[in-house]
This record gives C-alpha cells, sequence and structure tokens, in this order.
C-alpha cells in the first residue's frame, strides 16, 4: 500500500491488503471490527467527487446499491461520501473471476455456461429493478465464488440510474470497456438495461467459444 494510503482514515474500517486497482480506485481486503467479519473497501479517487453534483449522485447511487438484496449482486455495506476520501465498503467475495477461466483457455460446459447466463440475468435484474445499470459488464467483474459456485456481479464503481448518461468521473463521458461496449453507448447514448444484456450477451460468447466478438 502507497504511504498516500495508509494516512487516510477509513472510519472503523482497517486495511489487510490490496485486491486490485482500476480506473475507479483501489480494493482492499479490510477489517470490521464492529461486526469481526473482513470486507472490501474501495478507496474511489478524490477527483472522482470533486464537485456537488457528482457527490450527491454518488451518496444516491450508494443507497440503491446497498438496498439491493440478492446473492448475485456484491453486497454494499457503508460508504463515505467525503471530498476528500470517498470510499464504498462491500461484501467480501472469494473466488474466481470469469476472467482467469478464460486464461485458462478451457471454455465452461454447457451446464455451466446455463448456470452462469441464468445467475448474472438475476443478478442484473435485480439491478434494473432498482433502478440501476451496471455499465462495466465483463469477465474481471464477475466472480464465481469459492464455496458454493455462484456467480456475483462486483465493481459496481461505474453503476448509475437508468437513463442518465453520467459519470461521476466525468459527467456526460463514455464509460465501461471497450470489448464489451454497446453499440449505443458507444454513440453516446444514455445507458439502459439493454447496455447490460449486451454486455452479458459479449462475455457468454467469449465464455462459450474462447474468441472475442471483436
Amino acid at each position: 500500500m502507497s504511504e498516500d494510503v495508509k494516512t487516510k482514515n477509513y472510519g472503523r474500517y482497517s486495511l489487510r491488503g490490496s485486491l486490485g486497482k482500476g480506473g475507479m480506485g483501489e480494493v482492499f481486503r479490510a477489517f470490521d471490527p464492529n461486526l469481526e467479519r473482513e470486507v472490501a473497501l474501495k478507496s474511489i479517487p478524490a477527483e472522482a467527487l470533486a464537485d456537488e453534483s457528482s457527490l450527491r449522485r454518488f451518496a444516491s447511487e450508494a443507497r440503491s446499491l446497498a438496498s439491493i438484496v440478492d446473492p448475485h449482486v456484491v453486497r454494499i455495506y457503508d460508504f463515505n461520501p467525503d471530498h476528500d476520501n470517498p470510499w464504498l465498503v462491500m461484501e467480501l467475495i472469494e473466488g474466481e473471476t470469469l476472467r482467469d477461466n478464460i486464461n485458462t483457455g478451457q471454455p465452461l460446459s454447457v451446464h455451466e455456461l446455463y448456470r452462469c447466463a441464468r445467475e448474472c440475468c438475476v443478478g442484473l435484474a435485480a439491478m434494473h429493478h432498482a433502478g440501476l445499470v451496471h455499465r462495466d459488464i465483463k469477465p474481471d467483474n464477475i466472480m464465481r465464488r469459492g464455496n458454493n459456485g455462484s456467480y456475483v456481479l462486483l465493481d459496481l464503481g461505474l453503476a448509475n440510474e437508468q437513463g442518465v448518461n453520467a459519470d461521476i468521473t466525468q459527467p456526460g463521458a463514455i464509460v465501461g470497456t471497450a470489448r464489451y461496449l454497446s453499440p449505443e453507448r458507444a454513440r453516446g447514448d444514455d445507458a439502459t438495461p439493454t447496455t447490460d444484456i449486451y454486455a452479458l450477451a459479449v462475455v457468454l460468447h467469449e465464455l462459450a467459444t474462447g474468441s472475442q466478438v471483436y
């Protein structure tokens, strides 16, 4: 961990190591002493919430995500909408991502592919019912739990309200991963549930064939 991370205050949570870093911040394994459990804490770059509108949107979307109770969507436990040190606290999922599976070069069986598709669709339905779009469905953001093999949608840092073409880093920017980006999002249109469905279809094609759509 960097010295900057070590000196930041994460409330009652103590960091126990990095789990990964991306465009929307770094995720750490952390410990919640009140509930005596390990969690995942995502430190979001302060510049991502540099104005009041982005702070309000972050708080609103965090509350909406926290309202989702579904085994196929990572749980949101807590958040800190602070200009200087914003963070999210999430359920810690142990297992492997679909990217790990693809990297082995072993396509999923038909049975497992069906299970993955069904459970991811259930998770997306829960998000869409809550009025949210994930916007970055890709193999890296879908994990298979190590304890029961179920699939869970991860990395909700780019999720936003349906029909809102905005990102907490750059309002109006096109966000997501190019390989899984739907045509309408590439044109700059608003994110809708079909944005996620398209991306999931591209992921499933890659899992079934071992090749990318484009």
